[in-house]
């Protein structure tokens, strides 16, 4: 261990004389090495942020030694959030934290313990989460094939929940004890929070199709929707989404004004529901992701409705709203990029492994004069499930007989479950990535999270790098007739 301090003593210094940027305050820095690579291993490195207001991954190459540096002027508040070398590292940062990790890759890759080491600001709790972090990952993904009953009512799926929690508080308890460790009460008090809400994504496919069932279900006690501190972990946001998005949708003003795309009428209806709920930073998440999908979509509606420019409780969020809706009138370029992992479903079921190709025009060639609606999923999404069971059927009916094909592309998943979830929803046209190329992908194109749907035209050229959800059939169903 001496050895490794010293090595990242060496690395911080080397880090902080070679950096001519003057730090900001609020600046987060995340640097490192890798160490012990394999000719064969990635050298990209990708650092996922996470945030509340701002879903954007960072990545770099490795240099030729292993080092890498990246920064953001985008943290928000204190929370975790991921690396993605080979695996998901988390750890925790806030604004202004400069984090050090040592990666040793051959280490990780064997799931040893000590391959990752932090130092830096917040060392401790980084090292200390660390020890325990993949521990619980796996004992929750043990879980996958033992599903929750999601076709009860509120009451006894909340008592479902608490018996997996005390399983996961149980088995951090016995592991605690093998290891000779005691795990502090900040840790202790995060890891409840996080597992909350791994397992409230599952809920996402709740089968009762009631809105004041949802609601009761979502603002149960378990998940303290008021509390700021759920923030600390970045599932919670997932978690408002689907209760703010289910209060939503139910709206009868809302229901009327989606089937007529009166646009302005919608948007300023949503800014009325979402000031009903009490003034804090869980509404402005809240507030964040509806009005950036909404406005995303159509940045005039900014300009045209004041209520929005002044939703949020803090003028550092109001402006930092204004500056993205700025970028969204910005056109973006798509850039060419090289992938190698892309793997393809025949429909005989064999799997055919694609040269290196940028898939755009792999997809472009492959399917001429067509409109190509990309749905970019992963297996343990729940939102991507969901759109899945509940919504993707009633738009390829809406779409039979036209110029549209359906892919699918299934990014940061085993193959195991890609080949799962393909039976589960009957998907055509599927394409996997491996861990390299999803990496690559996601960042080429800042891809922010699942699910992602892309549009292409028949000219072969992307559309649309955000289209809109099935889930959305008006809106969608707009976006595609635009292009046929």
């Amino acid at each position: 261990m001496k050895t490794t301090r010293l090595l990242i003593l060496i690395i911080t210094l080397f880090l902080t004389f070679s950096c001519n940027k003057p730090k900001l305050e609020t600046r987060t820095i995340v640097s490192g090495q890798v160490i012990n690579r394999a000719s064969d291993d990635l050298t990209v490195i990708q650092w996922n942020i996470c945030d509340p207001f701002c879903d954007d991954r960072e990545w770099t190459r490795l240099s030729k030694e292993g080092h890498f540096l990246m920064e953001s002027d985008d943290i928000s508040l204190l929370h975790n959030m991921t690396l993605r070398y080979d695996s998901f590292i988390n750890f925790f940062a806030q604004p202004g934290d400069s984090i050090h990790i040592l990666i040793d890759a051959k280490k990780l890759k064997a799931g040893d313990a000590d391959a990752i080491y932090f130092s830096g600001d917040r060392a401790d709790d980084n090292n200390e989460q660390y020890k325990y972090y993949d521990y619980i990952m796996n004992i929750i993904s043990a879980d996958y094939y033992n599903p929750i009953n999601l076709d009860v009512q509120p009451k006894l799926l909340i008592a479902q929940l608490n018996e997996r929690l005390d399983k996961y508080k149980d088995s951090l308890a016995s592991y605690d004890k093998s290891q000779n460790m005691t795990m502090s009460e900040n840790l202790k008090d995060f890891l409840h929070r996080d597992m909350i809400f791994y397992l409230a994504n599952d809920l996402l496919d709740y089968k009762i199709d009631s809105t004041d069932v949802r609601l009761e279900l979502f603002t149960d006690p378990l998940f303290s929707i008021d509390d700021s501190l759920n923030l600390s972990t970045m599932m919670f946001t997932a978690h408002l989404n689907a209760y703010i998005y289910t209060k939503i949708s139910s709206d009868s003003i809302i229901q009327t004004t989606s089937k007529q795309l009166d646009n302005v009428t919608l948007i300023r209806r949503v800014i009325d529901i979402l000031k009903n709920e009490p003034a804090s930073i869980n509404r402005d998440a809240m507030s964040w992701s509806i009005l950036s999908y909404m406005i995303e979509k159509q940045p005039i509606l900014y300009d045209s409705i004041p209520t929005a420019q002044t939703l949020f409780t803090t003028s550092k969020l109001n402006d930092k709203f204004a500056t993205l809706v700025r970028k969204y009138d910005t056109k973006v370029v798509i850039p060419k990029t090289v992938l190698k992992g892309v793997s393809y479903l025949e429909l005989d079921g064999s799997v055919t492994t694609l040269p290196e190709v940028d898939i755009f025009t792999h997809l472009a060639e492959k399917y001429p004069n067509k409109v190509l609606y990309i749905d970019i999923f992963s297996t343990w999404c729940g939102p991507c499930r969901n759109e899945m069971r509940h919504h993707g059927p009633a738009l390829h009916n809406s779409m039979k007989g036209k110029d549209v094909v359906f892919i699918n592309l299934c990014l940061g998943s085993g193959t195991d479950e890609w080949h799962n979830i393909i039976s589960q929803f009957g998907l055509t046209e599927n394409y996997w990535f491996d861990d390299y190329c999803t990496l690559l992908f996601m960042s080429s194109y800042n891809i922010s999270g699942y699910p992602t749907y892309i549009l292409m035209g028949k000219d072969g050229e992307v559309a649309k790098l955000d289209a809109a959800r099935p889930s959305n059939l008006g809106l969608i169903t707009k976006q595609i007739q635009e292009l046929l």
